[in-house]
C-alpha cells in the first residue's frame, strides 16, 4: 500500500489481517472498524474483483452483519466462481448460523477448487456427521486423511495438518494413530490455539471431558476468541453443562 495506495488486492489482504487480529488476538472493536475501512477501499478501487467483495463480506461477517456479508460473498462468487476464499468464508458463516446443509455444499465446492487444501474437506466431514450422513462422512474422512498425508509429505511440521488429520482418524476408529497425530501437532504447534481447539474436539469425542476442557482453556489462552465456534460446535455438546466449560464461555 505504501508503494501503490490504489492496489485493491493489498487492501483486501489488510482486511484479513484486521479480522484475524480481532478474532484471534485482540477483541478491540477498532479492528472491526479498520476491517470495514480497508475492505471498502478495496471495493471502491476495484468493484470488478471478486477478492474485493470477499474481503468486504468478511468485514461484514466479523461485525455480525450477516445479510450484508451474504450479499458480498454472493457477489464475489458471481464474479469468480473459482475463487476459494469467498466460498470458504461463506461456508464458515453458514456453519456458525446452523445452516448445515448449505455449509456442507459450500465447503465441498471450496475443496474442489483447491485440491491441496485439507481444511474445507475436514470441516465438511464434521458436518456430514451432524447430518448423520454416513456415506458422506466416510468419503470426506478418507479424502481428508489423504489430503493431510500429502500436505505432510510437503511439510512434516505442519501442526494444522497433523491435528485435522487426527480428528478424521479418530472418527474412522483409528484411535491410537489419531492420538499419535495429535501429539505431533502439539510438538510442532505447542502454542497454537487451533491445535488446542481441535485436540479438544478429539478428546471430547472420546469422552475425555476434563482433558478436552484443559485444551479448550489452552485454546483461549493462546488466542482463540471466536465464541460462536465454541457455542455451535457439536463436538462439545457433551460438555455444555460442565461447570468448567460454562465458566470458560463466560470468560470469553
Amino acid at each position: 500500500i505504501e508503494i501503490d495506495p490504489d492496489y485493491a488486492l493489498a487492501w483486501a489482504g489488510l482486511t484479513y489481517v484486521f479480522v484475524d487480529t480481532y478474532w484471534y488476538a485482540d477483541k478491540e472493536p477498532a479492528y472491526i472498524d479498520k476491517a470495514h475501512e480497508a475492505s471498502k477501499k478495496a471495493v471502491d478501487l476495484a468493484p470488478h474483483l471478486a477478492e474485493s467483495h470477499a474481503a468486504r463480506g468478511l468485514a461484514f461477517r466479523v461485525a455480525e452483519q450477516f445479510d450484508e456479508a451474504e450479499a458480498e460473498f454472493e457477489k464475489a462468487i458471481e464474479l469468480n466462481p473459482r475463487l476459494f476464499e469467498p466460498i470458504h468464508f461463506y461456508a464458515q458463516m453458514a456453519r456458525t448460523q446452523g445452516q448445515v446443509e448449505k455449509a456442507v455444499e459450500l465447503f465441498l465446492r471450496a475443496a474442489d477448487i483447491r485440491p491441496e487444501d485439507y481444511q474445507a474437506m475436514a470441516i465438511a466431514s464434521n458436518l456430514f456427521e451432524d447430518l448423520e450422513n454416513s456415506a458422506g462422512l466416510e468419503r470426506t474422512l478418507q479424502e481428508t486423511v489423504e489430503r493431510t498425508r500429502r500436505a505432510l509429505d510437503v511439510n512434516p511440521k505442519d501442526p494444522r495438518a497433523w491435528i485435522l488429520g487426527a480428528g478424521c482418524l479418530g472418527r474412522l476408529g483409528k484411535k491410537e494413530e489419531a492420538f499419535e497425530w495429535a501429539e505431533n501437532s502439539l510438538r510442532y504447534g505447542p502454542n497454537s490455539a487451533s491445535t488446542a481447539y481441535n485436540f479438544a474436539c478429539l478428546l471430547a469425542n472420546f469422552g475425555e471431558d476434563e482433558r478436552a476442557i484443559d485444551q479448550l482453556e489452552n485454546a483461549v489462552r493462546f488466542g482463540s476468541r471466536n465464541k460462536l465456534y465454541f457455542e455451535t460446535d457439536t463436538d462439545f455438546d457433551a460438555l455444555r453443562e460442565h461447570p468448567r466449560f460454562q465458566r470458560l464461555m463466560d470468560s470469553i
